[in-house]
């Protein structure tokens, strides 16, 4: 990311010295558009595009694949990348290895398809050499599109007529419907768009533009209100300035950031609190976006500015120690005013800890604004009741695990006081241990240690802008372990596939052995035996055989929904394709539940009674299907068996408030309808899935 003068910029030139980059950047604009899809978040039924993060992963096995038998190497990836690669593959295969005792086959097999897809975003990005300014262009590419998409959800959300649509609860909903997924996206290209602000290697006004980005990111995520997301930031600021080079141009570039959004943050507050109370909501929303247009533009032309100074005059070694000792002693003091502010104000920090502590795991999740921003409200939510669920799980599996993705039913079962009710435990800590396992978490914390470390010699060892970005990336996604830690962030594909994708282009920037350009070896791809190019077609069949079955049969289940939903007439037509789909995936009970629930449709209820079968065949702790079943068994007079399965779902979910009404109404004798629990579990099933 040079002057446009300079020749080796060229397309041609970016090409040439890493020809890698093609695929790369193809791989790149699909994980942008995955962003746009809810994140690759497939189990709300509004999604248009269904098996789109499914799509994503064949055709990156498809890059990988294509890359490996047809893209010269020029080196051997470092030793610490290909362990990596070869540990996160094995925890891959770990997770698929999981589906012989998980409760849940079919959450197991997706959970599997998403972790193999990270790791082969990890090899794609880590293996070839970028080259140094491939590297920069690459990641300047991805954090300028993800700037683009959130001046653009910036832009809908003033311009639009209802600010509920896409504003939540006072928060930013799109282009993830998840709030907190959209900070997280923001801040995964956050750390890179921060560093290009600070080299000056870059033009100046590539510099500005990138303030603006920055500027634009940081106030778009205070529009999410992500509580998780202001916790972790402190310790996230501390690895940034930890691992990267140049500490004390990135501190001058954090601090340009954090003026501006102190200038646009009170806007932004009073559009939240405007949503919570309805006075005024879309003219707040309105001003906060012009307020953070109209400051990050301005801190950009005043960052191009400096830059231009920067460029012109250099600072030297002793001046730069000189204003690092500074700032280091500035920031000492500014924490102990703050420390001496806040026992002042709120007494001990340990009694104020045990209290925030007490609220995390007692206190209501906090609605829309009641006077402040939801940033300084109430710490409760129910993730306390959620780690305690999965790690009562990881103890009763300590090697193993559960099984990858195999949370809700346990959820469900022993649940407190929660409503809730999550696929995900919310936390990718507690994720690895419950469901895969001491074994598991062993493989995955070696992979990403490997990656870490090779991330780690390239910010000590590439020279300028690489090393640079090598601490970029690894910070990213260190942002995306830390706050996803207490989130559910791994199950979002877009999000961690781009984690991987940065934490790939750190590792791959780790300096390898050279290899002069024109000998026959440095035009060889990385697979050019007989041997290895048997493995690597096997590896890929495999792959295609865990992939593809799975998406044709999200794709023939939608296109049944939609014929159905369009042309009831057309009620035989759509069962057919059901029928396919539930032989593509054997574990999957979504088919047979459409099913039943078309032929309910159309007035043949009696008919529902086998596709419910299958279903609790396929997953016996599937709740809804036992009260389904029931239902019909009670509309056909057969009592004690509608009571059999009512009884069964109450087990199944024991806190579940309809499964006891109905189990009561059924030992009553009272008939029970298929539309009465129809009506009453759909209007939950938007809770469901998070």
């Amino acid at each position: 990311m040079a002057a446009a003068r300079d020749p080796r910029a060229s397309a041609r030139g970016l090409l040439r010295r890493g020809p890698i980059l093609l695929p790369a950047a193809t791989a790149t604009g699909v994980l942008v558009f995955l962003a746009v899809r809810d994140a690759g978040y497939e189990l709300r039924p509004a999604d248009v595009l269904p098996g789109s993060w499914r799509l994503a992963h064949l055709f990156v096995l498809g890059l990988v694949g294509l890359a490996l038998v047809a893209v010269p190497a020029a080196g051997v990836p470092s030793g610490r990348v290909r362990w990596a690669a070869a540990l996160l593959g094995a925890y891959a295969a770990w997770n698929y290895l999981s589906i012989a005792w998980a409760e849940q086959n079919a959450d197991a097999w997706d959970g599997a398809n998403r972790t193999a897809f990270y790791a082969l975003v990890f090899v794609l990005f880590a293996f070839w050499p970028l080259g140094r300014r491939g590297a920069a262009v690459l990641v300047g590419a991805l954090v300028a599109a993800i700037g683009v998409l959130a001046i653009i959800a910036l832009v809908r959300a003033g311009a639009a007529a209802d600010p509920e649509s896409i504003i939540v609860d006072g928060r930013l909903a799109w282009p993830t419907r998840y709030p907190n997924g959209n900070v997280a996206l923001w801040f995964l290209a956050f750390w890179p768009c921060v560093t290009f602000v600070s080299r000056r290697e870059l033009h100046p006004a590539l510099r500005g533009l990138f303030m603006v980005v920055a500027v634009v990111l940081v106030n778009t995520s205070l529009l999410g209100q992500s509580r998780g997301w202001l916790f972790t930031l402190p310790f996230v600021v501390i690895v940034y300035l930890a691992i990267s080079p140049g500490r004390v141009r990135a501190v001058w570039a954090l601090t340009g950031v954090a003026v501006a959004t102190l200038i646009a943050g009170p806007a932004v507050f009073d559009a939240y609190e405007a949503v919570g109370t309805g006075e005024g909501a879309a003219a707040k929303i309105d001003t906060a976006v012009r307020t953070i247009l109209v400051v990050a533009v301005v801190a950009g032309l005043v960052g191009a500015g400096l830059a231009e100074l920067d460029r012109r005059r250099r600072v030297s070694a002793r001046t730069a120690q000189r204003t690092g000792q500074a700032m280091t002693a500035t920031a000492l003091v500014v924490l102990a005013i703050g420390a001496v502010a806040f026992v002042s104000t709120q007494g001990s920090p340990f009694t104020w800890a045990g209290d925030r502590w007490d609220e995390f795991k007692e206190a209501p999740q906090p609605r829309a604004a009641r006077g402040g921003s939801r940033l300084t409200q109430t710490l409760g939510s129910n993730r306390y009741d959620f780690w305690r669920v999965a790690w009562d799980g990881f103890k009763g599996r300590p090697l193993t695990g559960i099984g990858s993705d195999n949370f809700r039913h346990d959820y469900l079962r022993e649940r407190s006081a929660s409503s809730e009710e999550p696929y995900y435990p919310h936390s990718i800590v507690m994720r690895t241990l419950e469901q895969t396992g001491l074994i598991g978490a062993v493989l995955l914390l070696a992979a990403v240690g490997f990656a870490a470390a090779a991330a780690l010699r390239a910010t000590r060892h590439a020279p300028g802008l690489p090393g640079a970005l090598g601490g970029a990336g690894l910070t990213s996604f260190a942002y995306f372990l830390i706050h996803g830690s207490v989130d559910w962030f791994w199950e979002l594909p877009a999000l961690g596939a781009i984690a991987f994708a940065l934490l790939g282009v750190a590792a791959g920037l780790e300096p390898r052995r050279a290899i002069y350009p024109r000998t026959r070896r440095a035009r060889e791809p990385l697979v050019t035996t007989p041997r290895a190019l048997a493995a690597t077609v096997a590896a890929g069949a495999l792959l295609l055989v865990a992939v593809v079955p799975p998406l044709l049969s999200v794709r023939a289940t939608a296109s049944a929904r939609d014929l159905f939903n369009s042309d009831p007439g057309r009620a035989g037509d759509a069962l057919e394709r059901l029928d396919r789909a539930a032989g593509l995936n054997p574990y999957s009970v979504v088919p047979r539940l459409y099913q039943a629930q078309i032929v309910v449709a159309i007035g043949r209820p009696a008919l529902a009674a086998d596709y419910y079968r299958d279903a609790i065949a396929r997953d016996d702790q599937d709740e809804y299907s036992h009260l389904a079943l029931g239902a019909l068994e009670s509309m056909a007079g057969r009592q004690r068996q509608a009571l059999q399965q009512m009884t069964r779902a109450a087990e199944i979910s024991p806190r579940d408030e309809l499964a006891r009404v109905l189990l009561r109404d059924a030992r009553a004798g009272r008939v029970v309808t298929i539309q009465r629990v129809n009506r009453n579990f759909n209007q939950r099933r938007a809770n469901r899935g998070r």
